[in-house]
């Protein structure tokens, strides 16, 4: 068996994009911590967290979305946070739309 690689891109970054979801209430941290913990093992050069069917969103995920994005940027990965209505008001709020790069 014989793979062809494009010499024009890199190896371990052959998936492009790698979307994970979150949805419902995140009252702590368990499901940002698990999505960190996939984005560790994909080849994916950027990384989407689809936020849109989240209901409630807590400080504390809210903050570990923060720890997500610098783990993004210290591996050479973009970011996007698509959230719902809820979270993003809880973003903004916090403050944290400056931090995170929000879809529209």
């Amino acid at each position: 068996m014989s793979t062809v690689v494009n010499p024009h891109e890199e190896p371990a970054r052959a998936q492009p994009v790698q979307t994970f979801v979150a949805a419902g209430e995140l009252l702590d941290t368990t499901a940002i911590d698990d999505i960190a913990d996939r984005v560790r093992g994909t080849p994916a050069a950027a990384i989407t967290v689809d936020l849109s069917a989240v209901t409630y969103l807590s400080m504390e995920a809210a903050a570990r979305l923060v720890v997500l994005a610098r783990l993004c940027a210290e591996e050479g990965r973009s970011l996007r946070v698509v959230p719902s209505g809820q979270a993003r008001r809880k973003l903004v709020t916090m403050g944290l739309d400056a931090a995170l790069p929000l879809a529209p």
